[in-house]
């Protein structure tokens, strides 16, 4: 039965945990600057809003405790579910590993906003580095759900994924899209959306 069930990738940060809030929150005052994400064109070089170098930024995520403070994105925990019961094994593959508990860490908050029954597997990759690995490691992979269209990009420029989904956020706002990928503005409407399309 395992064998037979479809895979769906999901991105965390700004996808399944708003993490921009909390950023400007609670990084603003670290850094003296007066954040805002909705300006934000470019999520790939994060620390760049706040500082000019990357270490001084990811340790105040850290000791921020930025990620452990995430609040859930609206409709978060049904989507992974709805998925779940329409025979996904649902796979997080998350820039995460810059903190050094960050499976840890990332599993608490699923399992704090109820999400983590619905997850099968949890992935912390780098951060600025491939998430293509962590995906090819999954074998084929029917539905990759992210806000970064330079992965979502990759992986299915790589013939790794069947079909994409890009969340909507400001930094993506100029994605002229791909085939055989939607953009969506809530996750509530995922799994009617791609079952809809599974096989167009």
């Amino acid at each position: 039965m395992t064998g037979t069930r479809r895979v769906a990738v999901w991105d965390m940060d700004e996808v399944l945990a708003n993490l921009r809030d909390v950023l400007c929150e609670r990084l603003s005052p670290v850094f003296g600057v007066e954040a805002d994400w909705r300006a934000w064109t470019d999520y790939s070089v994060l620390y760049r809003h706040f500082t000019r170098e990357p270490q001084p930024f990811i340790d105040a995520m850290v000791s921020e405790r930025v990620i452990e403070h995430c609040a859930p994105e609206p409709h978060a925990g049904e989507a992974l579910a709805d998925l779940a019961a329409r025979g996904y094994r649902n796979v997080i593959v998350t820039a995460r590993a810059w903190h050094p508990a960050a499976e840890a860490v990332s599993w608490e908050w699923l399992e704090r906003h109820g999400m983590a029954a619905s997850v099968e597997r949890l992935i912390a990759v780098p951060p600025f580095a491939s998430k293509t690995g962590a995906i090819a490691s999954l074998g084929p992979v029917d539905l990759y759900v992210e806000d970064s269209a330079h992965h979502l990009d990759a992986a299915m420029g790589d013939g790794l994924v069947d079909r994409g989904v890009i969340v909507d956020r400001p930094w993506n706002a100029g994605w002229p899209g791909r085939a055989r990928a939607l953009r969506v503005s809530s996750l509530g409407t995922i799994a009617a959306e791609a079952d809809a399309r599974r096989g167009a």
